[in-house]
């Protein structure tokens, strides 16, 4: 039995096993998830995952890659598509064939620069009180702290859809505030103009508020996202992304110059 021969056998056993086959499935579907994602959407241990995991990678049908401290796993798919070619061979080179080509190479792309990330924690202080900032964050005539120069307008109370509004009125992004505690807490989805319905949302995120102990004149200003879907240019966007909202929320309570605003 030739090298190739043996790794092809050890492929099948590796993919005989449902769970493994379960794994990349789901990794086909959703390229970047972390083990604790998986563990979760599968409702499996961590360690069943992990296991299985390796099995995927030592088989070289699933790869993996460091982001800060987690570590985001997808499905090698060249490496099952010539696996699949080698025991069915090529598709026949017709129009048709030609087409589904060219869209599957289209798809890719557009699985490339799209990411899912992991879940995300900022935080820094600001001295002022948890109201000051909580009418500010909520505030629609307050446009040039948190939300970068645009107006937030809640469509129905605090509980209800919101977008936000540019300076020149386009409308910059959409979704619905699904959690509201004053002064503590404000919970929402987040997603482009097109995504009004909150399941299609690009991700969701929370915004806690908490009195530092013995410092009353200093607040912790927590953020959280959960299944953020980002392309690369975003990612790499230079107004700091979701940190860059903190330090201007920060700039514009403590100093009163927003961040964002433009200068006449």
């Amino acid at each position: 039995m030739t090298t190739v021969q043996s790794k092809e056998s050890a492929i099948f056993l590796v993919l005989a096993d449902p769970r493994c086959r379960e794994l990349l499935q789901r990794l086909a579907a959703s390229p970047g998830l972390s083990v604790s994602g998986l563990s979760d959407e599968l409702e499996l241990p961590r360690a069943a995952v992990l296991k299985h995991l390796k099995m995927l990678e030592e088989a070289e049908l699933a790869a993996s890659r460091r982001i800060g401290r987690e570590k985001l796993y997808c499905a090698d798919r060249e490496r099952l598509r010539g696996l699949m070619e080698r025991l069915l061979g090529r598709p026949e080179d017709t129009r048709g064939g030609r087409l589904g080509e060219l869209k599957r190479m289209l798809s890719e792309e557009k699985q490339r620069s799209v990411r899912m990330l992991p879940r995300q924690t900022y935080g820094t202080l600001i001295r002022s009180s948890p109201a000051r900032i909580w009418e500010e964050v909520l505030s629609p005539e307050q446009p040039a702290g948190f939300w970068r120069g645009c107006r937030l307008i809640l469509e129905g109370g605090e509980l209800s859809p919101y977008r936000l509004e540019r300076p020149d009125g386009r409308e910059e992004a959409r979704g619905m505030v699904t959690a509201a505690e004053a002064q503590r807490r404000l919970e929402l989805t987040w997603g482009s103009p097109d995504e009004s319905e909150a399941g299609t949302a690009e991700g969701r995120l929370a915004l806690e508020l908490e009195p530092l102990p013995g410092r009353p004149e200093l607040c912790r200003v927590i953020l959280v996202l959960t299944a953020e879907i980002r392309t690369e240019d975003s990612i790499r966007a230079a107004d700091g992304g979701w940190p860059g909202r903190l330090a201007g929320l920060k700039s514009y309570i403590e100093t009163g110059e927003g961040m964002w605003e433009e200068k006449p």
